[in-house]
């Protein structure tokens, strides 16, 4: 229980820094994403059993200050929520190269998502300018964000499941 408690200002600060700090910086035209990053270090915790609600609540946070459609985000963190279940049960003994194949995983799933939902909305993209202009850069700022963005998150995953299980 205490899991859902913690994850609700965590994400609530997450995405405050996401949409104040995050959307700033980027390179060419991709960002990075903080919710997804946090997301993915909180499921791939061994101990973490409500991981669910951290990804339920994500989308429901990011989708708010998103542009995509309603649906967009609830399949993208539903897919990355199952894909990291079942890697978890497999390779979770090597938890860093995890959360970056993850990582790469992860925002390819978005990119591809969103430009299919925004090609479905009637907006036209030449993949290639896709690819370089938005996949490539957000796919860096990602991969660099990620590393510590998992220290951070497994500490507060150690406190939290230590003092839940106790």
């Amino acid at each position: 229980m205490l899991e859902i408690i913690v994850s609700i200002p965590v994400i609530l600060f997450s995405v405050v820094v996401e949409t104040t700090v995050l959307s700033r910086v980027h390179i060419l035209y991709g960002n990075a994403n903080l919710i997804m990053l946090i997301l993915i270090a909180w499921g791939i915790h061994a101990d973490t059993r409500y991981s669910w609600f951290w990804f339920l609540f994500g989308a429901v946070m990011i989708t708010y200050v998103s542009a995509l459609p309603l649906y967009g985000y609830f399949v993208i963190f539903a897919v990355l929520w199952g894909f990291i279940t079942f890697l978890k049960r497999r390779l979770w003994q090597m938890p860093l190269i995890l959360m970056l194949f993850l990582t790469i995983f992860g925002t390819l799933l978005e990119n591809v998502f969103s430009v299919g939902a925004l090609y479905l909305q009637g907006l036209a993209f030449q993949p290639q300018e896709v690819i370089t202009l938005i996949t490539i850069p957000s796919l860096i700022l990602n991969l660099l964000l990620a590393i510590p963005v998992f220290g951070i998150i497994n500490d507060i995953a150690d406190t939290v499941c230590s003092r839940s299980n106790a």
